[in-house]
């Protein structure tokens, strides 16, 4: 599988989602074990703050295990959508206390692995700033406690707005990753459900959808970022010649769908 999914390119990146059961996560990550995955954990705002930082290192700490030379892409967990708050980063932002939390657990599995932090909804350059202060902040911590963690991690910010995609510049300049959620993008553009509940709107969507990801792209690539793109219909066979022509350096694709994709891929090539 970790062999399949490397195209000359496209590069294919394994999503997996958190689970509780450590065997069948290791189970899921071991075929990737050399490769790229994007791990995702959940955000639950009814625990403890201490069980955030715990429940999430526990997972991450499974998966690291399971690495032979592999990267873990660590997206921020994005806590439950709610009407009266802020979405994405801003709400991290305003919940202190958990984001600390989360950010050390991110940190901790940085000394063992490979590990890029992945930061959700961002909009402005004032929001990465914000979040290198608590990621310095995160560190000063573990130092203080004697842990130990990857200085030098990467922040990729994921450009999930058409504000986002039309300031992705300045982003991509003060980021190290730059990931284009393709779902996402068509879902603030044209205030609609997700693709899967309008499949109509989004076939005459795509022209739109499709200009703000390659302007995400070349903005990343102006300035030596690398750009990977995910989301719905990311993986759809209609999209594929269109993310290779704009130049994406990954797709990030669900561990059950690299398989299809990939052979996809080569198809194409041949």
């Amino acid at each position: 599988m970790a062999q399949i999914a490397r195209t000359r390119r496209l590069r294919l990146l394994a999503e997996l989602h958190e689970t509780r059961d450590r065997a069948a996560l290791a189970a899921h990550l071991r075929p990737f074990a050399q490769d790229t995955v994007i791990l995702r954990g959940e955000f639950r705002r009814a625990e403890a703050v201490i069980d955030t930082e715990q429940r999430l290192f526990s997972f991450y700490g499974a998966a690291t295990q399971v690495l032979d030379g592999g990267e873990l892409m660590l997206p921020l967990p994005a806590p439950d959508f709610d009407a009266a708050a802020p979405y994405g980063l801003r709400h991290l932002l305003a919940d202190t206390a958990r984001l600390q939390a989360t950010l050390q657990a991110i940190l901790r599995a940085s000394a063992t692995a490979r590990v890029s932090l992945l930061a959700p909804f961002v909009t402005t350059v004032q929001e990465i700033a914000a979040l290198r202060y608590h990621i310095e902040r995160a560190m000063r911590t573990l130092a203080a406690r004697g842990l130990c963690f990857d200085e030098g991690i990467e922040l990729g910010v994921c450009i999930q707005t058409p504000a986002a995609a039309i300031g992705s510049r300045a982003l991509a300049e003060d980021a190290d990753l730059v990931f284009a959620d393709v779902g996402a993008l068509a879902r603030f553009a044209l205030a609609a459900p997700p693709v899967e509940e309008n499949r109509s709107l989004w076939r005459d969507a795509r022209p739109l959808v499709r200009r703000m990801v390659e302007l995400a792209v070349g903005n990343a690539h102006a300035v030596g970022r690398r750009a990977v793109l995910y989301g719905e219909t990311v993986s759809e066979a209609r999209e594929l010649a269109h993310w290779l022509a704009m130049g994406a350096d990954a797709l990030a694709i669900p561990a059950e769908e690299l398989p299809r994709v990939a052979r996809r891929l080569r198809a194409g090539r041949d």
